[in-house]
């Protein structure tokens, strides 16, 4: 359990240094996964993420409301060529 804690503290160390400490849970599941996921391009499609570990057990508007946050947070960006479901990371 010991190692266990230290590496939580490890982790919520690196979200603070990435800027990440604000985001909620569910935000920063589907960021992880979206990253996670993502092609050589940054590009994932939403069907990918919604079957993804870190973000499977989120309920469905749960999931859909952290997509849409971080899309307005600039973190996920939509591909505005494709009516939906094709988003990209943004890069960092």
């Amino acid at each position: 359990m010991k190692q266990l804690s230290r590496l939580a503290k490890l982790i919520f160390e690196i979200q603070i240094d990435l800027g990440l400490s604000d985001l909620s849970q569910p935000e920063k599941l589907v960021l992880m996964a979206a990253h996670d996921q993502s092609d050589a391009d940054g590009q994932f499609q939403t069907r990918q993420l919604l079957s993804h570990l870190l973000s499977a057990k989120l309920a469905r508007p749960t999931f859909f409301w952290a997509l849409k946050q971080l899309e307005q947070k600039e973190l996920l960006l939509r591909n505005p060529e494709k009516k939906s479901g094709l988003y990209s990371v943004a890069e960092t």
